[in-house]
């Protein structure tokens, strides 16, 4: 199989004023005429309003304390952005406000790949990029989930990269240990937090059923569910629990709890018919939860930061073409995904990033050179499963019709191996010609003929199908 690539209308009443006596003075009359008309009163609309469903943002300003918190880890981080950017490990365009946790995650590992296959030890380029995506997953910390969260991360870093990062991080974190304690003085908490505390507290009062309120994190750091859990029980109306792994959900629907807080990985497990209103705790117009929500008819309230770079949270629950119908299958789209891959497509940088930092995909490197006078062996470039791998071919590569057999017999084998195999067809180089010529047309035809040719004669276990690609994307 070829792959070229979500009334109440005001009665006056009849005010009616018996005369009881004709001998009513008319003064008395006109006193009694001249009383003001008075409303019915209105039917109570509380029950109407408890079947409207709400699913909305609440878009919350981060400012005073906190915003000095963030500019402060900037400012932190810029004589190491500068240094890399000066040894053009980063790119002179780079900003730590405007990139992801995910970008600078994907330059670490590059880094370490590369200072692996040279046998290098770790440099100041490296302890300046881990400093740098510590910042940044600190920083993030700092601006969705709680200080904290924040003080956590950079103690973990701390005591895990100690040889190489030395007491760099020490005069920072202190910084953050002294804002803290200012914090727990002043009451001081998180502008994010307590609107879902305010949201919260507005649905537990008028709640007439036993459902409960569900609070989604995407961080499953215990220090921020710890504050919200907190928080929320403050009123004592609302007795929240913080899911764990190994809880189920029947038995937390049958508890005295009446507020959950869970992380992403526990989504598999919920049923909205049991919710009341779910919490997403980082958010966005484009948020999976907020659509299946909306199709199933259960209130929904995300919580998102005012323009605040305008830059989307990690692992950011977006619609996409292939958008769950239930929310139990939800939560595959952030399990990570790990696959084997052939030097040819680790070679490719670019693709790399693009698949850990968007889809949540790492390649495992698996070198096939050291076997490679073994001519009657073939190896898939990418094994995504025992059942599952694809073949990489340039388009530049069809251009000599003796590779069509070469191609075929890749495929034949594999069909006794993987129940289903991909063939990608690709160009990265524009400068060696025009990949579609009509040598290359032709010769994917004869590949198909000669595909086809095979399924019909039943030599081999092959079934195909062709499919392309009709837009092409250009970063």
């Amino acid at each position: 199989m070829f792959l070229a690539m979500l009334s109440s209308g005001v009665t006056e009443p009849a005010n009616q004023v018996n005369v009881f006596s004709k001998s009513v003075k008319e003064e008395k009359m006109k006193q009694v005429s001249c009383r003001p008309t008075l409303e019915q009163p209105k039917q109570p609309t509380c029950n109407k309003m408890t079947t409207v469903k709400q699913n909305r943002l609440v878009s919350v300003q981060l400012s005073g304390p906190f915003e000095e918190i963030y500019k402060e880890m900037e400012t932190f981080a810029k004589p190491y952005i500068s240094l890399l950017k000066l040894r053009r490990d980063l790119p002179r365009s780079f900003e730590l406000k405007t990139t992801t946790s995910d970008s600078t995650r994907f330059l670490l590992k590059q880094k370490e790949k590369q200072l692996l296959d040279t046998s290098s030890e770790k440099d100041e380029s490296y302890k300046a990029l881990l400093v740098v995506h510590c910042i940044k997953i600190a920083s993030d910390n700092v601006l969705h989930a709680c200080l904290e969260s924040a003080i956590s991360h950079l103690s973990f870093i701390q005591d895990k990269n100690n040889i190489i990062l030395g007491s760099c991080l020490n005069d920072l974190r202190q910084r953050l240990f002294h804002q803290q304690y200012r914090f727990q003085n002043n009451n001081t908490v998180h502008p994010k937090i307590l609107a879902v505390c305010r949201e919260a507290n507005g649905i537990i009062q008028t709640k007439t059923d036993d459902k409960v309120l569900l609070v989604i994190v995407k961080r499953p750091v215990l220090s921020l569910m710890t504050l919200l859990k907190d928080n929320l029980a403050a009123n004592g109306t609302i007795r929240p629990y913080i899911v764990t792994d190994n809880d189920d959900w029947t038995c937390l629907r049958n508890s005295t709890n009446n507020c959950l807080i869970t992380s992403q990985k526990k989504l598999q497990d919920i049923d909205l018919s049991d919710v009341e209103c779910l919490f997403e705790y980082e958010s966005s117009n484009e948020s999976i939860l907020k659509a299946i929500c909306e199709n199933q008819e259960t209130n929904f309230i995300g919580f998102t930061i005012q323009n605040f770079h305008n830059i989307p949270p990690i692992n950011d629950m977006t619609k996409t073409k292939q958008d769950p119908d239930n929310i139990r299958d939800v939560y595959k789209h952030f399990q990570p995904i790990t696959v084997i891959g052939s030097t040819s497509l680790t070679q490719h940088e670019d693709i790399l990033h693009i698949l850990e930092s968007k889809y949540n995909i790492s390649v495992i490197e698996r070198d096939y050179s050291v076997i490679q006078e073994l001519k009657s062996t073939s190896f898939a470039d990418i094994v995504l499963d025992q059942n599952q791998a694809i073949l990489l071919k340039d388009l530049l590569h069809l251009t000599e019709e003796s590779n069509i057999e070469l191609v075929t017999r890749q495929l034949a084998s594999f069909a006794l191996k993987y129940k289903k195999c991909w063939i990608i067809l690709f160009m990265f180089d524009n400068t060696k010609g025009y990949p579609l010529s009509s040598q290359v047309l032709s010769n994917l035809f004869k590949l198909e003929a000669a595909l086809a040719n095979m399924s019909r004669k039943g030599q081999q276990d092959v079934a195909f199908k062709v499919k392309q690609i009709k837009k092409t994307h250009k970063s």
